[in-house]
């Protein structure tokens, strides 16, 4: 695909998304990139909803359209007409946001699972968003780890014997 057919398409998401937004009051969609893994990974499913600058604080997490792309970001300040954003795995911060602003993630889902997202993040996310902002084997380490994880690498069963047996879920 060229990359004039891929703006265009980037710059429709964008514009369905706000429009979205304005009349349904919410959108839902599922998170690609990586820039806010360990807090939000590839595959979670965010909700949103449309939020004023004025109402948002630091540590949130919003999402805006940036060069025809979607955006979901944490507020590292709000400067009153305009948000200071970064990702958490990223290690500067983006661009002032302003009308480019769509809404806040109010609500997340992961593997099925509703989980609370908090303002802000807890130490251990903080220390696994430090090292994997400077260090990009960490981050590739991080992200295979959840994809195994997802797919029951990880899962063990015990048979008769009690000895363990390592299987993937699908060979269950």
């Amino acid at each position: 695909m060229n990359e004039t057919m891929m703006s265009s398409r980037d710059e429709l998401h964008c514009d369905m998304a706000a429009e979205l937004l304005r009349g349904q009051g919410t959108l839902q969609f599922r998170a690609l990139g990586s820039s806010m893994i360990p807090s939000l990974w590839p595959g979670d499913i965010l909700k949103i909803r449309p939020v004023e600058i004025a109402e948002v604080n630091a540590g949130e997490v919003v999402l805006f359209s940036r060069n025809s792309l979607l955006v979901t970001h944490r507020v590292v300040c709000n400067r009153g007409s305009e948000l200071i954003t970064r990702g958490d795995s990223l290690p500067f911060t983006d661009p002032p946001v302003s009308a480019e602003l769509l809404g806040r993630v109010v609500g997340l889902t992961r593997d099925g699972k509703e989980i609370q997202l908090q303002p802000g993040m807890s130490l251990s996310l903080r220390l696994v968003a430090w090292m994997v902002r400077h260090s990009g084997w960490c981050m590739r380490l991080c992200v295979r780890w959840k994809n195994r994880r997802r797919s029951g690498i990880f899962t063990i069963r015990l048979d008769q014997n009690t000895e363990p047996e390592y299987l993937r879920e699908s060979a269950q």
